[in-house]
């Protein structure tokens, strides 16, 4: 498969993450949307969104490559719904980007600030 087309198929699938995010408990993410990006040196899917819990904050996640992982929704879910957004922005100070977005990754399992 090509890489647009890995990619393309990686966007479809954190469309649909607010369903499987609400299915584990995190119910709380609003404006859910992906697109593939320019984000350093490669082409990514970015999930774009809000949450309840911090209006006014835009957060987008950055995927790891097509295929690098293939249980990171279910991960990124998971940490989600374990408060692991909630832990980010008590104790931390995130940074946004020129656009007022906070970038966020999966290091492993583990949600992390930056892209």
């Amino acid at each position: 498969m090509s890489e647009d087309a890995s990619l393309d198929v990686q966007q479809a699938a954190f469309e649909r993450f607010p369903e499987l995010a609400g299915e584990m408990g995190a119910r709380r993410l609003r404006d859910v949307h992906a697109r593939i990006v320019e984000k350093g040196d490669r082409r990514a899917v970015a999930m774009f969104f809000s949450h309840l819990d911090f209006p006014g904050t835009g957060f987008a996640y950055l995927a790891k490559a097509p295929g690098d992982d293939r249980h990171e929704a279910v991960w990124l879910a998971e940490e989600f719904a374990t408060g692991a957004l909630h832990r980010l922005v008590r104790d931390a100070s995130l940074p946004a980007d020129d656009e007022g977005i906070v970038w966020l990754h999966l290091h492993g399992q583990v949600l992390r600030a930056g892209s």
